[in-house]
C-alpha cells in the first residue's frame, strides 16, 4: 500500500532514464591530508563515518558546547535568576519561527541533492551539469527565496508582538525585556531570510562549506555574546550574537560562494517548478512535523515560565539547553549525509545508503550516551557539593529523565533524516499525535508537579509511543519503497511495489 505522500511522483527524474554512473562511496576516503603518524586516527575517523563536513559539524558543536557552557556560567554569575528565566523563554519563544518557514529548508536540500546527481561545480564555483537538472535547481532556489523573504518579515513581525503580549502579562520584575525583544525578532527574521542559501548549498552536496561557516558562525557568535555578558548588557546579549552570525553569514556568502548565489538571480532557462503541484504534496507535511516538533521541545519553558515564574523557567531552560547541545553534536554525523542519502536514493544504491545510515547512527548513538552522561553527572555533583550553580539547573532525578529521553530522541530523528532522502514525509501523523500528548501533558502537570511532571511525561511519550512508532514507520517504509525488480518504480528512482 503507498502512503499519501507518494500518489504523486517527484519531478526531478524521469523513471526512464537511466542512473548516471556511481562514484566510489563517499565516506571511504573521507578526504583528510596524509599526515605521518596518524594512520590510527584517520582509520578511527573513517570508521566513525567522519569525514571533512562532519568534522566541521563536531567542531562547530564542540565550540557551541564550549561557549555554552561559558554562557551558563555567566548567566548563573552575572543574571538575577528572574532574568535567566527571560533569556531562555526569549529563546523558546524565537523557535516560533518554525510557524512561518513550514519545513521548506528541508524540502529545498532533499529535491536539490536529487538534482544534484546530474550537477556539479567548476573551477569557478559556477553550477554546471545537465540543463533540466539545472534549470529545476534555479527555480527551486528563487521560489525558496521569494518565500523565505515573506517569511522572515512575517516571523520578525508576528512573533514580536505574541512576544509582547506573553512578557506583559508576566508579574512585575523590574526587568526590562522590551527593545531587547525587539531586536531579537528583527535580526531573527533576517537570519531567517538567508535559510535558502544554506539548504540550497547544502542540498548541492557542500556539506563540508556549510558546516565550516556554522563553525565560524558559532565561534563568532559565542565570543560576542559573552563578551555581551560580561559587559553587563544582559537580556542585549542574544541579539548581539545573533547581530554578528548574521553578519558573518553575509561576510562568508559573498566571500566563498557568491557566483553560486548569483546563478539563482537570473530567471531558469528551462522547465521549472510549480509550488503546488511539486513542492506542497512534500512540504506540508514536513510542515506539520515541523510545527508539530515545536510543542516536542520548546513548549515547556513558557508553560512553566507562565504557571511558575522565570525562576523555574530558567533552571528547566538551562539544563533542556545542556541536553539540546547533545542532540545537537550527536544528530551531526547523520545530518552531514543527508545530501548523500539523497545522492544515493536518485541512483537507487540502497545497500551503500543503509551502510552509511548504520553506520552514522551507531556513532550518533554512542556520542549521544557519553554526552548526556557527562552532563548528569555534573550536574548530581553540582548538587552534592552544594554549589550555588546548582540552584539554577534542574535537580538530579528529572536530569536523569531528560537524559534517557535524549538519547532514545536520536532514533526518530536519524531514521526520519533516511527516508526524507526519498523525498517523503512518513512521520506526519506520529509527529502530530506525539507532540499532541506532550502539549497536553505539559500543561496537565506541569501547573501542579513542575519540572519534575514534564520530565517523567516526556520520559513516558518518548519510550512508549513515539520511538516505537518511528522504528514500525521506518521498517516498512524502507521494506516498500526499497522493493526489488517487479514493483512500481516512481520517478524519483525509488522502487515501490504495486498495491494489490
Amino acid at each position: 500500500m503507498r502512503l499519501p505522500s507518494q500518489d504523486r511522483p517527484g519531478p526531478d527524474i524521469e523513471a526512464d532514464r537511466p542512473p548516471a554512473p556511481s562514484p566510489p562511496e563517499v565516506v571511504e576516503s573521507v578526504g583528510y591530508p596524509a599526515l605521518p603518524g596518524i594512520d590510527a586516527f584517520q582509520i578511527l575517523l573513517t570508521r566513525s563515518g567522519t569525514d571533512r563536513a562532519v568534522l566541521y559539524g563536531v567542531l562547530a558543536k564542540f565550540v557551541a558546547g564550549l561557549f555554552g557552557l561559558a554562557t551558563l556560567l555567566l548567566i548563573a554569575s552575572r543574571f538575577p535568576v528572574e532574568m535567566q528565566g527571560y533569556y531562555y523563554t526569549f529563546t523558546n519563544l524565537i523557535a516560533l519561527q518554525v510557524f512561518a518557514e513550514m519545513g521548506l529548508g528541508v524540502v529545498v536540500t532533499q529535491f536539490a541533492s536529487h538534482y544534484w546527481a546530474r550537477l556539479s561545480l567548476d573551477d569557478r564555483g559556477r553550477i554546471q551539469g545537465e540543463p533540466e537538472a539545472l534549470s529545476r535547481l534555479v527555480s527551486l532556489g528563487r521560489l525558496s527565496m521569494r518565500w523565505y523573504a515573506v517569511a522572515g518579515v512575517a516571523a520578525a513581525t508576528l512573533i514580536g508582538l505574541f512576544g509582547h503580549a506573553f512578557f506583559s502579562h508576566a508579574p512585575a520584575s523590574g526587568i526590562r525585556w522590551q527593545a531587547p525583544w525587539i531586536a531579537l525578532c528583527a535580526l531573527a527574521g533576517l537570519r531567517l531570510s538567508l535559510i535558502p542559501a544554506w539548504s540550497l548549498l547544502e542540498g548541492c552536496n557542500q556539506v563540508a562549506s556549510v558546516y565550516l561557516f556554522r563553525f565560524l558562525s558559532t565561534l563568532v557568535a559565542g565570543l560576542v555574546s559573552s563578551l555581551a555578558i560580561l559587559l553587563g548588557l544582559g537580556l542585549w546579549a542574544p541579539a548581539v550574537a545573533l547581530g554578528a552570525e548574521v553578519g558573518v553569514a553575509l561576510s562568508f556568502l559573498g566571500w566563498r560562494h557568491r557566483p553560486f548565489v548569483l546563478t539563482f538571480l537570473q530567471p531558469a532557462g528551462g522547465p521549472g517548478l510549480d509550488w503546488w503541484a511539486d513542492i506542497l504534496p512534500l512540504q506540508y507535511r514536513i510542515a506539520l512535523t515541523w510545527m508539530a516538533g515545536y510543542f516536542a521541545t520548546s513548549v515547556f519553558t513558557p508553560i512553566l515560565f507562565y504557571y511558575h515564574g522565570p525562576a523555574l523557567a530558567g533552571q528547566w531552560g538551562m539544563t533542556w539547553s545542556m541536553f539540546a547541545m547533545v542532540t545537537s553534536v550527536s544528530l551531526t554525523w547523520v545530518v552531514a549525509r543527508a545530501p548523500q542519502f539523497g545522492m544515493l536514493v536518485a541512483r537507487r544504491e540502497f545497500a551503500a545508503l543503509d551502510r552509511q545510515f548504520f553506520r552514522q547512527t551507531r556513532t550518533s548513538l554512542a556520542v549521544a550516551c557519553l554526552g548526556t552522561s557527562l552532563i548528569w553527572a555534573s550536574i548530581r555533583l553540582l548538587h552534592e557539593l552544594g554549589s550555588t550553580l546548582a540552584s539554577r539547573v534542574l535537580p538530579p532525578l528529572p536530569s536523569a529523565l531528560l537524559a534517557i529521553a535524549v538519547v532514545l530522541v536520536n532514533v526518530p530523528y536519524a531514521q526520519s533524516i533516511y527516508l526524507r532522502a526519498h523525498k517523503r514525509e512518513p512521520f506526519l501523523v506520529a509527529s502530530l499525535v506525539q507532540s499532541f500528548l506532550l502539549a497536553s501533558m505539559a500543561l496537565l502537570v506541569g501547573r501542579k508537579w513542575g519540572g519534575l511532571g514534564i520530565a517523567c511525561g516526556y520520559l513516558a511519550v518518548m519510550a512508549v509511543v513515539a520511538v516505537p512508532w518511528a522504528v514500525t514507520i521506518w521498517f516498512r517504509c524502507r521494506a516498500e519503497w526499497h522493493a526489488p525488480a517487479g514493483g512500481s518504480v516512481t520517478s524519483d528512482g525509488v522502487s515501490v511495489p504495486t498495491s494489490p
